[in-house]
């Protein structure tokens, strides 16, 4: 169990209300006793209002996490409806944009599949066109 020394909500006003960072983190832990998803409007919230770096990439897990989707990241975002797809992927872009290193990393995997990929799903069209140059800044050797 992951309890906490105070009540969620108390936790979740102080999170979202006052841009507490260090009670999100506390409720992040919590919720992993909860049902798969149910961290997901808390996630957003705190994206949202406060612009909170991890809350972007924790979005997009928790939209996977709701789905119950586990596995390969590729198989994960595709297996899911469209909407929560195209919501997945904004967060996803935006957390990469905030700079949170674990949202580049999963983008550059999905970019990377879907521009050697066969299939051309919309998903795979909307990575490449839409988010193409940007995503190719991500490669970008900035050591040179």
């Amino acid at each position: 169990m992951n309890e906490t020394d105070e009540p969620e909500d108390v936790l979740l006003t102080r999170a979202i209300a006052n841009n507490d960072t260090a009670a999100y983190e506390i409720l992040r832990v919590a919720y992993l006793d909860h049902v798969p998803g149910d961290f997901l409007p808390v996630a957003i919230e705190m994206a949202k209002k406060n612009k909170y770096q991890p809350a972007y990439f924790d979005t997009y897990y928790a939209i996977l996490n709701k789905n119950d989707i586990w596995g390969d990241a590729d198989l994960k975002i595709t297996s899911i409806n469209m909407p929560d797809r195209e919501l997945a992927l904004e967060y996803l872009i935006l957390g990469a944009k905030a700079g949170d290193e674990g949202a580049i990393e999963e983008l550059k995997k999905h970019y990377s599949s879907a521009k050697s990929s066969d299939k051309r799903d919309i998903f795979s069209v909307r990575l490449t066109k839409v988010y193409g140059a940007f995503l190719d800044s991500l490669y970008v050797d900035t050591t040179k």
